[in-house]
């Protein structure tokens, strides 16, 4: 099932030039990637709801992170290609970003920590989207 996709934040004269901007442009310009990610929670959620921090993972639990960071991965290196830049110059444009409080920081700090595997199971737990950080999907029964 898709859900609606939500649209990117608009720019603001806030925003940084640069990698920054120009990986947000991309994903405007390519919008089966959010799309795909909405996908993967949604297929993916159920491992998650019902658990506790600190509870023993599951199997499950561990190939999805590792099936998401693989998908975060393609995603993010078909954007490093498509604008000849390493993921050293991204990481830096991205620290630049935080230290000057960009609006579209918010966005890029999930994507950072849901690298960890216990930040991302803990968005998934919570029910955050993990394209917005907003609340994903209306829990099942």
């Amino acid at each position: 099932m898709a859900l609606e996709p939500l649209p990117l934040p608009a720019p603001t004269p806030h925003s940084q030039p640069g990698l920054p901007g120009a990986f947000m442009t991309y994903l405007a310009a390519n919008p089966a990637i959010l799309q795909e990610i909405r996908d993967f929670q949604q297929q993916h959620r159920l491992f998650f709801c019902g658990t506790q921090p600190g509870d023993e993972h599951t199997l499950e639990q561990w190939q999805s992170h590792q099936t998401f960071m693989a998908m975060v991965e393609r995603h993010l290196h078909g954007f490093l290609a498509a604008v000849e830049a390493t993921e050293e110059d991204f990481t830096d444009a991205l620290l630049q970003m935080k230290s000057g409080q960009d609006p579209h920081w918010r966005a890029f700090d999930l994507l950072l920590s849901k690298v960890d595997f216990e930040g991302f199971a803990g968005l998934l737990r919570a029910n955050t989207c993990l394209c917005c950080g907003s609340q994903f999907a209306t829990l099942p029964p």
